[in-house]
């Protein structure tokens, strides 16, 4: 993953989100959602468990 990439948080999810800032050492990246929306906001998920959007 890199920043910039558009990730799901599950293979069969519908969200998809853009990484911000990935740090390696930890195994996390920061992510927000694609979709505009109320309430939207940045958080932090774990790297093994992001699987690329197109997928």
């Amino acid at each position: 993953m890199k920043v910039g990439d558009l990730v799901k948080v599950h293979p069969c999810g519908k969200s998809v989100f853009t990484v911000i800032e990935v740090d390696e050492g930890s195994g996390t990246a920061f992510i927000e959602a694609v979709e505009d929306s109320p309430g939207r906001y940045p958080w932090t998920a774990r790297l093994s468990e992001l699987v690329p959007a197109d997928e």
